[in-house]
């Protein structure tokens, strides 16, 4: 301080008062010193000098910050002058969307609707009914006067973009509402087909801005960002940022490290956590008692859940200006080459007003990519999205056995569940069936008036007569528009995926672990669920597996380049590549437990087939490989697990306190012993678990099983 008191004297420059603050009140030092040693990656006890050696770096009352300051009274006011300068706001943010590059004497507005007529006219060959026309009219309209014509244009170049090279794109999102995107190939969806209202995606009276989220095939994504940063440049263009906040396990993994905790201790805590909630008994079971230790740290992990950890990149969002984006947001360099990444999250700029262009991967679209190719190769059938037969009786029979695993949207345990209750025969039904499995609806009571009144056992019901008309298709039931809007461009995709899954599982498999990672179920589970409706699996074979999972034609020998065979064809085979790991196990002959078989009937443990035949309310005993747990908001504590072998899928139910009773086990077992009780519901067969065990595995005559798992 005297330092810069004499280097300020030499310099005549005045001086302003201040202090480091590192924290709001001195009770916050010991959380700032853990996070100091995070950020450094060292423990409490190797920190030194990087904390700091007091509690003297909070905020200071105004009263004891002048008293710190009482020799240079002049000091505290000129730092309250600086204060009182200090007036920016962010209403002060002036925003325009970039002007799109137009051919000669054409407006945007005048260009987006010559591209909107256009476009209308090829949805409809050439005869536009008078509704839809009328419908796009008043779209434009609005458009025009809300000025954001130059939005829609930058979505048709970015589509137009992906099309002209081959990218597999769908805008989805309340843009499913719009005449407008229909026309300008933006959305698949035709809003008179789902009857959505248009002013949920654009109105006068909401004033927000157009919100279009455009999926792409995620293989091929990056070139469709880094086509947008060559039309708008790094300077007018940046990615939104997304922050990555603490949660309870990777709380307990970077503030039991800053405490010098053992790692074993530490990383079997982190396991025992559950995502949202720290045990203070799990932390004492953890680390032995604990002591003083467990609580400090219980404490640390609970004010540190939530706190920001890290910046990363939105998964597609664009900021667009037309002046320089530094000069309205901060921006940095992403880590990845050829990126900026705005400091802000997609909320801050949603807040602000600023327009967000919506960029996201989609591996689902990868798998119908490369499905079509594969198609086209091995059994020559030229198909697409649009061309896939639509209402096919076969592919709807398995959509309502939930037969489901690896189709895109319905292959999670809720959606299996629900298929056989709401039993979808069509494009709207799938659209109900991928809106009304979701938290909002689930908590809010829709999904069981629905069904009833589906099922006819409930007569519909609207809360007043004018909403008949917004609520007919969905029996009185109001469904969130804004999971309709998504739903209506899934539906789509959902059909397109299971249509494939039904009528050429070998394709549908092939391309879904080409498109890996993606979806609910590990590679492993893919290859034996395609073993098991037919599909013969080859293995590894260093001289001849390709770098993908390829289609052989059924004789075995490599398919000649260009050429396919006949729709009469014996479907192909799948053979994997030992480098690129995207079969797993499917790589291996047969299941794991296909070789315990005999001695998990001789422990009298039945498989996942014969457990789906039992009568409900049967007690059994079953043991599998643990594929999925779940544990969701809107189940009341409730787990669910599903189990698998050589025969298929057992789906379990584990209540809160059978679950919190075996927790350990619950958590981390791979395989997994139960005891339970069958519940049968129709088609839908649960195995409610009474106890859960680990059994041993060995190679001796008590190979499965063990003393508690009789």
């Amino acid at each position: 301080e005297a330092w810069l008191r004499a280097r300020a004297r030499e310099l005549r420059l005045p001086l302003a008062a201040a202090a480091e603050v590192l924290y709001h009140t001195p009770a916050r030092r010991d959380l700032q010193d853990v996070l100091t040693c995070i950020r450094h990656g060292v423990s409490l006890v190797r920190a030194g000098r990087r904390i700091r050696a007091n509690a003297e770096h909070g905020l200071k009352a105004p009263a004891a910050f002048g008293a710190l300051y009482r020799d240079d009274p002049a000091a505290v006011a000129r730092t309250v002058e600086i204060a009182a300068r200090c007036r920016f706001s962010l209403d002060a943010i002036r925003y325009r969307y970039p002007s799109e590059r137009l051919p000669d004497g054409a407006t945007a507005s005048g260009w987006l609707r010559r591209l909107a007529e256009e476009g209308a006219r090829r949805r409809f060959g050439g005869r536009v009914p008078a509704s839809v026309q009328a419908q796009i009219v008043r779209e434009l309209d609005l458009i025009d006067e809300l000025d954001y014509c130059g939005y829609f244009l930058t979505m048709w170049e970015i589509v137009e973009f992906c099309r002209r090279n081959g990218i597999l794109c769908q805008g989805r999102g309340s843009a499913a509402n719009s005449a407008v995107c229909y026309c300008l190939g933006i959305t698949a969806v035709d809003p008179a087909r789902v009857d959505l209202l248009f002013e949920r995606f654009l109105s006068r009276e909401r004033a927000e801005p157009p919100d279009i989220d455009l999926d792409i095939m995620h293989e091929r994504r990056e070139e469709v960002i880094q086509f947008v940063y060559e039309k708008y440049g790094r300077d007018r263009a940046a990615m939104v940022a997304n922050v990555v906040r603490y949660r309870s396990r990777s709380a307990v993994r970077e503030v039991g490290k800053a405490l010098g905790l053992p790692e074993t201790a530490v990383d079997r805590l982190a396991r025992l956590s559950s995502h949202d909630a720290v045990d203070g008994d799990a932390v004492r079971q953890a680390l032995d008692g604990g002591g003083p230790a467990a609580g400090h740290l219980v404490r640390l992990v609970r004010e540190i859940r939530s706190f920001p950890r890290h910046l990363s990149i939105h998964p597609g969002g664009f900021l667009l200006g037309h002046e320089p984006v530094c000069d309205l947001v901060p921006i940095e360099n992403a880590a990845m080459a050829g990126r900026t990444v705005i400091q802000w999250d997609k909320e801050d700029l949603e807040d602000l007003g600023l327009f967000k262009v919506d960029l996201l991967g989609l591996g689902a679209l990868t798998q119908l990519d490369l499905s079509f190719a594969l198609l086209k190769r091995h059994y020559g059938r030229k198909l697409s999205m649009a061309s896939i037969p639509e209402g096919d009786a076969a592919t709807y029979d398995m959509i309502c056995r939930g037969d489901t695993v690896g189709v895109f949207q319905i292959e999670s345990r809720a959606q299996m569940a629900m298929l056989p209750r709401l039993r979808p025969r069509n494009y709207y039904d799938l659209v109900i069936e991928v809106s009304i499995v979701r938290p909002g609806p689930i908590s809010g009571g829709m999904v069981h008036p629905y069904l009833r009144r589906r099922n006819g056992e409930e007569v519909p019901a609207y809360p007043h007569p004018c909403l008949e008309p917004v609520l007919k298709k969905t029996l009185g039931v109001p469904l969130f528009q804004e999971q309709v809007s998504h739903a209506a461009s899934f539906a789509i995709i959902v059909y397109a995926t299971s249509w494939l899954r039904r009528h050429y599982p070998d394709v549908f498999t092939c391309a879904l672990l080409n498109a890996q990672p993606m979806g609910f179920y590990a590679p492993a589970t893919l290859v034996d669920d395609a073993r098991r409706r037919g599909v013969d699996v080859r293995p590894v074979d260093v001289t001849r597996s390709d770098w993908c999972c390829t289609l052989e034609p059924a004789g075995g020998a490599p398919a000649p380049a260009g050429r396919g065979r006949t729709g009469a064809a014996k479907p192909g085979s799948p053979r994997w590549n030992p480098a690129s790991h995207r079969a797993g196990r499917g790589a291996r002959r047969g299941h794991p437990l296909a070789a315990l078989r005999e001695q998990l009937r001789a422990r009298r443990l039945p498989d996942a087939r014969t457990v789906s035949s039992m009568r409900n309310g049967r007690k059994t005993r079953y043991a599998g490989l643990v594929i999925c747990r779940q544990r969701p908001g809107t189940a009341g504590g409730v787990v669910f697990m599903t189990l698998e072998d050589e025969t298929g899928f057992v789906n379990l139910v584990v209540w809160s306190r059978v679950f919190d009773a075996h927790a350990l086990v619950a958590r981390t077992a791979p395989f997994l012993g139960v005891t339970g009780t069958i519940q049968r519901a129709g088609d839908i067969v649960n195995l409610v678990a009474d106890t859960l065990r680990r059994p041993r595995i060995d190679r001796g005559p008590n190979a499965v099983g063990s003393r508690d798992f009789h």
